[in-house]
């Protein structure tokens, strides 16, 4: 997963959660997983906030994400927005 992304590719989310990428697809095809197709193509992309809410209803634990890798960017928020993404991660 690049710095800085918040929306996953579906091979993003299969090293991710240890399973093969086709796992991932069906998650997204069957609803459990959302996300949006990439328009003109039958790519999915998946945002982290959803990838997380997954992965907690799931029990797949958080340790699985690159948390390293993961950057929050804003203005006066910055920290509010960064312990929030910290709490959702050890949750």
């Amino acid at each position: 997963m690049a710095k800085g992304k918040n929306v996953l590719t579906t091979g993003d989310v299969a090293k991710i959660c240890n399973v093969a990428p086709r796992t991932v697809s069906k998650w997204f095809d069957t609803g459990q997983l959302k996300g949006y197709r990439i328009p003109g193509s039958k790519d999915r992309r998946i945002p982290l906030t959803e990838l997380l809410r997954f992965m907690k209803a799931h029990n797949i634990p958080a340790a699985a994400l690159p948390v390293g890798k993961i950057r929050v960017l804003g203005g006066g928020q910055q920290r509010a927005v960064q312990l929030d993404v910290g709490r959702r991660l050890e949750s």
